[in-house]
């Protein structure tokens, strides 16, 4: 699960294009110039912003700290993974 400057880049045009960090309205735009790989973590991404701003969080991003937003998602998902069922 990488951002890369290719991803980082669509993901900010996608939600300024939308104004929805819901990946159901917003990959639509940008999924025909993604790998499988790169969809899935966008998709996943916005999907954990998107759960998060429904929930009163801050979790919007933009060009100054999408990268650090990122790290609290790569963050989530391996506590998830290392949690004890």
């Amino acid at each position: 699960m990488k951002l890369t400057a290719k991803l980082e880049t669509l993901l900010l045009t996608a939600v300024r294009a939308t104004g929805s960090y819901d990946p159901s309205d917003t990959m639509h735009v940008i999924e025909e110039s993604l790998t499988l790989e790169e969809y899935q973590t966008g998709s996943a991404f916005l999907g954990w912003v998107h759960r998060g701003v429904e929930q009163g969080k801050v979790r919007h991003f933009g060009h100054s700290n999408i990268r650090k937003r990122f790290g609290e998602f790569k963050r989530s998902v391996k506590a998830k993974k290392e949690a004890p069922n």
